[in-house]
Order: structure tokens, then C-alpha cells, then sequence
């Protein structure tokens, strides 16, 4: 293996070591994105008595801790 391969090899694992950071940071925005509007909407749920959003149906995210 040459030099430049080699030079080549590292550029390519060091590129694809930044665009997978950058997939898993996305990724974990749109997590927290969906949390933040399931919490508003079973909190809109329980302030309007049932008549907008929806009730808790996911019991493994817990709205009261944000």
C-alpha cells in the first residue's frame, strides 16, 4: 500500500466518521423534537378536559421531567 493510498484510505474514514456524527446529532434532535410535541399535546389534552390533543399513551416518556 502506497502513501497516497493510504493518505486516501484516511480521508475517507476521517469524512465518514464526520457524516455519521452529523446523521446520529439529527437523529437525536428529531427524538427530542417528538417528545417535546407528545408532552404538548397530552398537556393540551388534560387542559381542555379531552377535547384537543390526546391522552398519554406512551407511559415510557415521562412529561412532567421537562
Amino acid at each position: 500500500m502506497e502513501l497516497t493510498d493510504r493518505k486516501h484510505l484516511f480521508l475517507a474514514l476521517v469524512v465518514f466518521i464526520i457524516a455519521y456524527g452529523l446523521v446520529g446529532t439529527g437523529d437525536f434532535e428529531d427524538a427530542l423534537q417528538s417528545q417535546r410535541h407528545y408532552c404538548d399535546s397530552v398537556s393540551r389534552y388534560a387542559e381542555s378536559r379531552g377535547e384537543f390533543g390526546h391522552p398519554p399513551y406512551n407511559l415510557q416518556i415521562k412529561c412532567d421531567e421537562q
